[in-house]
């Protein structure tokens, strides 16, 4: 694993990535699944505090970073945004 299973902290994060595979998202159902790469499109994971806020109406996506075999010694980029609210939210 490149970075274990984890949900972000707060409402949403953007993610862009790069073609190199690992991003997995957990399925209901369905366990783990590729988050396939699609140029110039961005991931949307919803973060736990946005559950929190709809009341689980909306569920924090569970997500993780592996290394398949054929990517392994080589470099994986990604730039993320993480939204958060002002403290005084």
């Amino acid at each position: 694993l490149r970075c274990k299973e984890h949900s972000d902290y707060g409402t949403i994060t953007l993610l862009l990535t790069d073609e190199c595979k690992g991003l997995q998202v957990l399925r209901e159902g369905a366990g783990w699944c590729d988050v396939p790469y699609k140029e110039g499109a961005l991931v949307v994971n919803a973060g736990s505090l946005l559950k929190d806020w709809t009341g689980g109406a909306v569920k924090a996506t569970l997500h993780r970073v592996v290394a398949p075999a054929e990517y392994v010694g080589r470099h994986r980029y990604s730039a993320a945004l993480f939204v958060d609210p002002d403290e005084d939210v």
